[in-house]
């Protein structure tokens, strides 16, 4: 009798191991297949590409190197990627809604978005990157917050000065800024 009970517990155990395991394949399978939706690859390698393009050109990069470079890239993290994907969706996702988002992805509207993803990827890094004035506003923010951080620092160390790298000019151009007793 302890056997038989023993015995059907082992199995029920197995199943739910079984069912879970499918679970979590059903899970995965679903989150790529959002990604493959998403034309992911092509997407990555359009945002590699933008963010190699200046990486690139301090290493003296052709074009083509870059992309071989953005290429190389991809195939060394892409499976790595995908697999923090699904983790990131399992926090944030049930299976049901991962399957709503594929269920979108299957209509008219959802292949098309999935096919043009890239495109208005692209789309958006050329708009921005040739608005000056946006481009402006970018590098004033991130000279600020440097030079917030700076400020701090110099506070925190009893410092006189603060330095802050003009983003607009060579890396040996720094600008001198006093600290106003005030802020000490």
């Amino acid at each position: 009798m302890k056997r038989a009970f023993f015995s059907m517990l082992m199995i029920a155990l197995m199943a739910f191991s079984n069912l879970a395991l499918a679970q979590k394949d059903d899970f995965r399978t679903q989150v790529l297949e959002i990604y493959e939706a998403q034309n992911s690859k092509k997407t990555l390698k359009v945002a590699l590409n933008a963010t190699l393009g200046p990486i690139g050109d301090k290493l003296e990069l052709n074009d083509e190197q870059k992309e071989g470079l953005a290429e190389v890239l991809i195939s060394t993290m892409y499976d790595d990627l995908m697999e923090k994907a699904v983790e990131s969706y399992k926090e944030n996702f049930t299976l049901k809604e991962i399957k709503a988002i594929n269920a979108f992805y299957k209509t008219p509207a959802g292949k098309k978005l999935g096919e043009l993803t890239p495109e208005l990827s692209q789309g958006l890094i050329n708009k921005l990157t040739e608005d000056e004035e946006f481009v402006g506003k970018v590098q004033t923010a991130v000279l600020l917050y440097v030079f917030a951080i700076k400020m701090k620092e110099a506070k925190d160390d009893d410092s006189d000065k603060v330095e802050v790298k003009d983003a607009n000019v060579d890396d040996d151009d720094i600008i001198q800024v006093e600290i106003p007793d005030e802020w000490k």
